[in-house]
């Protein structure tokens, strides 16, 4: 195993893609490869997040990482025991599995099988980071600017590496005896719950805006016997169109039900 002397002599990798386009194309990956993260990956990816900036350039994060031994295994599997009991309770008190949930490829049922497999597998995710805020003063509405900066490093510098991650809020639901187990101080302000690995195989459903971009030359085509412009578009809104369900096929009535759109 690497001691943090040798891991500190490891060179900083290429990344594997630009500024930008990590930027436009990192979203939430809750589904993760059978492997391990790499110790000189997770290396890479802490510091990385090392240089976000922070409240009068204090640097007082600190990022608690958890992956094989024996306190992590306990620490994760008592994490995932709480992420089981918040997402019980939000599946019920959002009315999951009423209305276009019970829709199997409606977009409010797709979510809920991604929520259910992400955190029946919590307990086993290759790695668990909880970004920490070392206090100098008394906790304050503000303090998280010193901290959520860099857990975004953090994934920007996982989608660099080929890896993926989500943060979360589930040590919430557990923190007093996840703070015992690991021996976190009082003074120290438990900001998150960040899950990362290599992303799965299989296709994992997320929003719209957690994809990225890619611009192609598409050959003219009629994408509509009568084509409707902005204009007449918007006469529809006006008229009551998105009121009127008769307008709408069975999967755009599951859609308006479940984002309840007025709007385009």
């Amino acid at each position: 195993m690497a001691t943090p002397d040798s891991l500190d002599q490891i060179p900083t990798p290429d990344d594997s893609i630009g500024l930008l386009e990590g930027i436009a194309t990192t979203r939430s990956i809750r589904r993760y490869a059978d492997e391990p993260v790499p110790e000189s990956v997770l290396r890479d990816i802490c510091f990385a997040a090392s240089r976000a900036p922070t409240g009068s350039n204090r640097q007082q994060f600190r990022m608690i990482v958890l992956t094989d031994g024996d306190i992590a295994q306990q620490a994760k599997h008592l994490i995932a025991e709480g992420a089981q009991r918040l997402w019980s309770a939000k599946r019920r008190n959002d009315g999951y599995d009423e209305g276009s949930g019970i829709t199997d490829d409606s977009p409010k049922a797709r979510m809920a099988r991604s929520m259910e497999t992400y955190v029946d597998s919590l307990g086993d995710v290759p790695a668990l980071i909880l970004p920490t805020l070392i206090r100098h003063r008394e906790p304050t509405s503000t303090e998280g600017a010193s901290v959520y900066p860099a857990m975004q490093n953090l994934l920007l510098a996982a989608r660099g590496l080929g890896y993926g991650g989500v943060v979360t809020m589930w040590h919430a639901a557990v923190e007093p005896q996840l703070r015992a187990l690991l021996q976190i101080p009082d003074d120290v302000f438990l900001a998150a719950t960040v899950t990362l690995g290599k992303p799965a195989e299989a296709a994992t459903y997320g929003w719209d805006n957690e994809y990225g971009r890619k611009t192609v030359t598409v050959a003219p085509f009629e994408c509509a016997r009568y084509l409707v412009s902005n204009q007449e578009y918007l006469a529809f809104i006006d008229a009551g169109g998105y009121q009127q369900p008769d307008y709408w096929t069975e999967e755009g009535r599951h859609w308006l039900e479940y984002t309840r759109a007025s709007l385009p």
